[in-house]
């Protein structure tokens, strides 16, 4: 009887000491994910990128227009600014930053930057 005790004891303990650090390491990746992007406070992000140029950018392999090398696929934020931005609810505003996703593809060798309207030009 005194060994069935022991080994659910046993066991108990395990499975806190399993929670304890599951708690632990999310904490620890909670701190570091709010030290890399920011804490989440009242930012927008918007794009303007329409079906065919998603098409373009995404499914179409592209080269460089001086040097004939394979374009690279780059995306970034640009800051536009801070003010009100609408919400997902119906009549909330929230202010803070505004930020601008562009896509752009980038030659790797001479560092010229395209956009898919430009290269659908030419």
């Amino acid at each position: 009887m005194n060994s069935t005790i022991n080994i659910t004891r046993g066991t108990i303990m395990n499975e806190s000491v399993f929670w304890l650090v599951f708690i632990v390491i999310g904490i620890i990746l909670a701190i570091i994910f709010i030290f890399k992007y920011g804490f989440p406070t009242g930012y927008k992000i918007s794009t303007t990128l329409t079906f065919k140029e998603a098409k373009d950018y995404f499914l179409i392999k592209h080269y460089c227009i001086n040097c004939n090398s394979v374009l690279r696929r780059v995306s970034g934020k640009e800051y536009q600014g801070k003010g009100w931005s609408r919400s997902i609810d119906d009549g909330d505003y929230t202010y803070g930053e505004r930020y601008e996703i562009k896509y752009i593809l980038k030659c790797p060798t001479c560092n010229s930057e395209y956009t898919s309207n430009d290269l659908r030009r030419n």
